[in-house]
């Protein structure tokens, strides 16, 4: 965890210059110390996402089928015991996207800023900026001073 607040790639001192840019592009305030989000949690089309300010972003998307025990062994995790007879599983599948997060900015809609165009070259299948609706887990930045 960030110990302080930063967006990727700007050095400290241009850190409050660009943030203001990054609200202007988001079409939003410019959050207080206080309400510095550093990361949130969010569902989108049955997907679990992660957005962390300075790392890509991960999902987790439930998948249920049917397997043999031997076919089981290759998807569940070492100790889970089947019978001898073709039974429903379910999994976590890991999904990714390549884009950086790069700022969060908090009231609903939630908006994230990515380093996808126009503000980098990063392969998205979010748009720039994307709204992530309702957070189902938030974390903020320490205050200064904390």
């Amino acid at each position: 965890m960030a110990n302080r607040f930063f967006i990727p790639g700007v050095d400290d001192d241009e850190v409050e210059e660009h943030l203001a840019k990054l609200a202007e592009f988001a079409g939003r305030p410019i959050p207080a110390p206080d309400e510095r989000v550093r990361l949130i949690e969010w569902v989108h089309d049955g997907v679990r996402w992660t957005g962390e300010v300075g790392e890509q972003m991960v999902g987790y998307k439930q998948r249920v089928g049917y397997s043999t025990p031997e076919a089981a062994l290759a998807i569940l995790p070492a100790g889970i015991v089947m019978g001898d007879e073709e039974k429903q599983i379910a999994w976590m599948e890991r999904v990714t996207d390549p884009a950086t997060v790069l700022a969060i900015f908090p009231v609903e809609p939630w908006i994230v800023v990515t380093d996808k165009a126009p503000l980098g070259s990063a392969p998205s299948k979010w748009e720039n900026p994307f709204m992530a609706g309702l957070p189902t887990r938030i974390g903020f930045f320490p205050t200064p001073g904390e």
